[in-house]
């Protein structure tokens, strides 16, 4: 399976554009996809249940800490993308709009309780049927949050692999960053 990350100057308007990219391959995983070559990755660090963060990528600038190393240093990260895979699904023939529903309920969820602060969880978008990852149809989740005064908005791709488990990619930035 090979991903290619869309420009990110189309997602993030403040950043600027790359001119040199580097290539990342999770063997794993069997995920390979193009990142801008100053962005720096840290991999299979975020701790989950059922949900597995492969790579996170981050800009050079955001990384004010020596190592990243812990769940509270994830959170530190105003501008990160995540490639997740998601295997929370325990029923066969996952479709889209269940994977949709369940990644909303789980956003807000999380938003509301465990997160130190985060309120203001307000949906922008949702759809399954306008965008693609992997060549394969994708779901659409936008939505911004706040915490402690700042707003960010999130961005999430995901796609249905081996008919029960979701392959996501997601966008987290300060609102004034995206387009």
């Amino acid at each position: 399976m090979t991903i290619a990350f869309f420009s990110f100057a189309n997602v993030f308007s403040q950043l600027e554009v790359p001119t040199k990219f580097s290539t990342f391959t999770n063997e794993k995983y069997e995920i390979q996809l193009e990142y801008p070559s100053e962005w720096k990755i840290f991999e299979d660090r975020v701790p989950g249940d059922y949900v597995t963060d492969i790579a996170v990528f981050v800009p050079s600038s955001e990384i004010d800490f020596k190592e990243y190393d812990s769940y509270k240093d994830f959170k530190k990260m105003d501008t990160r993308v995540l490639v997740f895979l998601d295997y929370s699904f325990f029923i066969p023939k996952l479709n889209l709009n269940f994977a949709l529903d369940s990644a909303i309920n789980a956003n807000m969820d999380t938003q509301s309780e465990a997160t130190s602060g985060f309120k203001k969880f307000e949906i922008l978008e949702s759809n399954t049927n306008s965008k693609k990852l992997d060549g394969k149809k994708a779901y659409e989740l936008v939505f911004q949050a706040e915490r402690k005064g700042d707003i960010f908005k999130y961005i999430t791709l995901g796609t249905i692999i081996n008919d029960n488990q979701v392959l996501g990619i997601n966008f987290k930035a300060p609102l004034e960053e995206f387009v």
